[in-house]
């Protein structure tokens, strides 16, 4: 659910002049409201973080620690790793 919301969600980014931005509440909360996603807390901050990845990948900088798209381990080690946090927070 949180990996097809995301690839949903990449369309509503701004782009322009050379820039793209991120993917913003707004749009996650509209996009939970029009499809029923049923997303929560947890979902919606692994999407931003899972944005944030692809955006630090996007933007040319010295940063090593982005995760790219297509790295589907390190894709699914986040993924593991926030789920894990998730467990550890809610008991």
């Amino acid at each position: 659910m949180v990996w097809q919301a995301f690839l949903d969600l990449m369309g509503t980014r701004q782009v322009g002049m050379g820039v793209v931005g991120p993917i913003t509440f707004t749009e996650i909360a509209a996009y939970n409201d029009l499809t029923l996603a049923g997303l929560g807390p947890w979902e919606v901050a692994t999407i931003r973080k899972m944005d944030l990845a692809v955006m630090r990948k996007a933007t040319p900088s010295k940063s090593t620690d982005a995760i790219s798209t297509k790295d589907t381990k390190g894709v699914g080690d986040l993924l593991r790793t926030l789920k894990a946090k998730k467990e550890a927070q809610h008991g």
